[in-house]
């Protein structure tokens, strides 16, 4: 974990909204300020820096009796062998169609930056089936803060042509559940402010705590 100064310098990077402290040995400020900390420490590892170009919204689920949730007809299955990779490369394509990348030279940028990933860290990236077809990926990165694992998630993804069928619950339900497997205390990912999906990971359980603002040309 890095220390307090670094972790002063990355929330530079951000003009910030937060509650004012309050009296109290842990008040909802500190311990949002502790996730904070801990998804700040994910996003640096990862990528070098904090990748944001519009507000963010970072969130956490505290893993709770996920071993009782069951998920019918979806497998996660991890990327190994290369037919996986490039399998897993073919839905990346079809991912970013609707977002107007279409270049397969900035999808194998992708696809390099996801094995880099994975051969860094404790991470896996999974094709989800469902009913043996792949409808979708997702990746979790395992971390670790003051001695507590917790899982970052990244690329949660359906492909278009299954998307509104529910396979979006379907696959953060499997995910729980390899979370649990692992032993992880919670998960965290963030989301753009302005798009849906906050809603969407709201309503499984995650919980907004902050907003993260880009600072501006010579801030």
């Amino acid at each position: 974990m890095r220390n307090t100064t670094e972790f002063c310098n990355i929330r530079r990077q951000f003009r910030y909204l937060t509650c004012q402290k309050t009296e109290g040995a842990m008040t909802q400020d500190d311990r949002y300020i502790s996730l904070e900390r801990s998804v700040l420490h994910t996003e640096v590892a990862l990528f070098g820096m904090v990748k944001a170009k519009s507000i963010q919204i970072p969130m956490w689920l505290h893993l709770k009796s996920f071993a009782e949730v069951h998920v019918e007809g979806l497998s996660l299955v991890a990327v190994q062998t290369e037919n996986q990779w490039h399998t897993l490369r073919e839905l990346r394509r079809q991912i970013e169609v609707p977002f107007g990348i279409t270049e397969m030279d900035k999808i194998d940028a992708i696809m390099a930056e996801i094995r880099t990933i994975v051969g860094t860290f404790s991470a896996n990236w999974f094709v989800a089936y469902f009913e043996n077809v792949a409808v979708g990926s997702i990746g979790i990165v395992d971390f670790r803060d003051f001695g507590t694992p917790f899982g970052r998630l990244l690329d949660v993804d359906i492909l278009p042509d299954f998307q509104g069928r529910g396979h979006g619950n379907r696959i953060l339900s499997a995910i729980f559940l390899e979370a649990h497997r692992r032993g992880l205390s919670g998960l965290c990912l963030k989301a753009d402010e302005d798009r849906w999906v906050k809603h969407w990971y709201a309503r499984l359980g995650f919980e907004a705590f902050g907003i993260w603002h880009p600072k501006k040309k010579g801030e």
